[in-house]
């Protein structure tokens, strides 16, 4: 079926994305929403003297599990795949927009170009967006100044109806030599639709160690959350941007107990749960971990306190939780096990039995996480909502005359071309282990809470090693 030209503009225009945003029905629950990158060819490096082959293509794929039209059809998934996008990872989804950067190991660039991309208008609905380069009275009052910048965000403003992404913007100076120093750090916010303007600025918490701010982040009605993990000298906290005031909020985290083997496994990182932002810390100072729920006037709220387990394959490490979901009362988690070749699943039922399940998963079965890895590597998108959102909306395209606008912006952003069909089959066969894991997971949720004792009864694998069962856990005061 055709759609006349009028139902056409009705569909594209602003309005009616905007009604549609408010009144599409939400996503069925249980689901998971995900972003699966997968390399899926390589070429020769020139310069390198061992023949050494290097990434020349990249695959994105984005699914949501559980989301099909029925119990019997699986969602589409869709996908972007060239060179462009290599080292680009996912950093937040606002308004059904996924937003990609410069990955780890990459971060900063002076132009800092990002991806915006709406999986559920079309695969080729992007954007690249670049902060515009200064003019030449600031290049000239900064030529001792060196900045470039990381993405942090995408969010959007009610009142303003804009959208801003907000960036970490290093300053470094210049030394004789052409040397530059460790560097500043502050927070730029950047209206997408204020073509070739410059960055405003925003004041930044003192943060003299960038790496403690996650590069993933959580867009919720109008803020977008950042996790700021802790070190010697700053406590962790989360931080609340407002996209219409451009105000910064530091919320410490609560009852934290450090980890005096390292921080990484004190707190996971950011998640929804409830439709609010929540994160698993350590808690109690006796091995246990609680998960918390952050309220809209920013006072958290301990959802469950998890005691600690016996032994220590059984036990919590926060760092390691990759999701946690709210089946009706029974929490879920996922825990992977980076450094070893068992992941396992938690049931824990706070609200009648207080009793804790495991299963042990094998490796062949999970889905790859390393970064830079040639596996299929995955991000949970918290938050996301679909909507009919195109990019180029989003960066004013279409409130703007469309001469002026390309004349204003062309070293800013350029509609990208489709993908080679080879390439997006290569990606979708390198993610399909991610795409059965990911329904798998769904499986079990949706028969919670009404059928926990079926769930227990499961195998998680052909095999008669009750391992791969789910077995209750020991807490150890009730040994």
């Amino acid at each position: 079926m055709t759609l006349s030209r009028r139902h056409r503009r009705l569909i594209r225009s602003p309005e009616f994305r905007r009604l549609h945003c408010r009144l599409a029905p939400p996503l069925p629950r249980p689901h998971i929403a995900y972003l699966v990158t997968a390399q899926v060819s390589r070429r020769r490096a020139l310069d390198e003297p061992d023949d050494r082959e290097v990434p020349a293509s990249v695959f994105q794929g984005f699914h949501v599990a559980g989301a099909g039209f029925n119990g019997n059809v699986v969602a589409p998934m869709r996908s972007l795949t060239g060179r462009r996008y290599l080292g680009m990872e996912y950093v937040n989804t606002c308004n059904g927009v996924v937003l990609l950067a410069a990955a780890a190991g990459d971060k900063y660039s002076a132009r800092c170009r990002c991806i915006l991309w709406n999986p559920a208008v079309a695969d080729d609905a992007v954007e690249a967006v670049s902060v515009p380069v200064p003019d030449a009275a600031a290049a000239s009052r900064d030529r001792d100044v060196v900045k470039d910048y990381r993405a942090l965000g995408l969010g959007y403003g009610h009142r303003s109806k804009t959208y801003k992404l907000i960036l970490l913007c290093r300053r470094r100076k210049k030394t004789p030599g052409n040397r530059v120093n460790a560097g500043e750090y502050s927070l730029i916010t950047y209206a997408l639709a204020d073509l070739g303007k410059q960055p405003a600025e925003t004041e930044l918490p003192a943060v003299q160690d960038e790496e403690m701010i996650s590069q993933q982040s959580l867009y919720i009605d109008g803020k977008i959350y950042l996790l700021l993990r802790h070190s010697k000298t700053n406590p962790a906290a989360i931080l609340a941007f407002d996209v219409d005031d451009e105000t910064l909020t530091s919320i410490d985290l609560p009852a934290v107990t450090r980890n005096p083997h390292g921080h990484m496994d004190m707190m996971s990182g950011l998640m929804e749960l409830s439709g609010g932002p929540c994160v698993l810390t350590n808690y109690g100072g006796g091995g246990g971990c609680a998960l918390w729920l952050l309220s809209v006037d920013h006072q958290w709220h301990r959802r469950c306190h998890i005691g600690d387990l016996c032994f220590s394959e059984n036990r919590i490490y926060p760092g390691s939780v990759m999701g946690v979901w709210d089946c009706g009362g029974v929490l879920f988690l996922y825990y992977k096990d980076c450094m070893g070749d068992r992941d396992r699943l938690f049931l824990y039922d706070d609200t009648t039995t207080g009793k804790m399940f495991r299963a042990k998963l094998r490796s062949v079965v999970t889905p790859e996480c390393f970064s830079g890895s040639s596996e299929s590597n995955y991000a949970f998108c918290w938050g996301y909502r679909p909507t009919l959102e195109a990019p180029s909306s989003v960066v004013g395209k279409l409130q703007q005359d469309e001469d002026r606008c390309r004349e204003s912006s062309t070293y800013m952003m350029k509609a990208l071309k489709p993908v080679a069909e080879q390439d997006r089959r290569k990606g979708q066969e390198a993610a399909l282990n991610t795409v059965c894991f990911m329904d798998f997971l769904v499986r079990i949720m949706q028969k919670l809470p009404k059928d926990m004792q079926q769930v227990l009864e499961m195998k998680m694998m052909d095999s008669d090693d009750p391992d791969f069962t789910f077995e209750n856990v020991l807490f150890r005061g009730n040994i």
